[in-house]
């Protein structure tokens, strides 16, 4: 659930204490918050730098104020 939750849109903190109800121990629910917050975490850095590589190779320049 910690892993699937963001891409059904359901929060940590209502799946956490949903799956401490369901059984699983809170050491374990912990754990896999952790794991998936790191797997979140790299994910979306990951697609971030290859989104502004791909523009910088690509010639797109900012258009944010106070970018460089």
């Amino acid at each position: 659930m910690s892993m699937l939750g963001p891409w059904v849109f359901l929060p940590g903190h209502v799946a956490g204490p949903a799956m401490v109800g369901l059984g699983a121990t809170k050491g374990y629910v912990m754990l896999w918050q952790v794991v998936s917050i790191v797997v979140y975490t790299v994910f979306t850095g990951l697609l971030a730098a290859g989104l502004i590589g791909w523009a910088a190779r690509a010639g797109v320049e900012a258009s944010l104020p106070g970018a460089f």
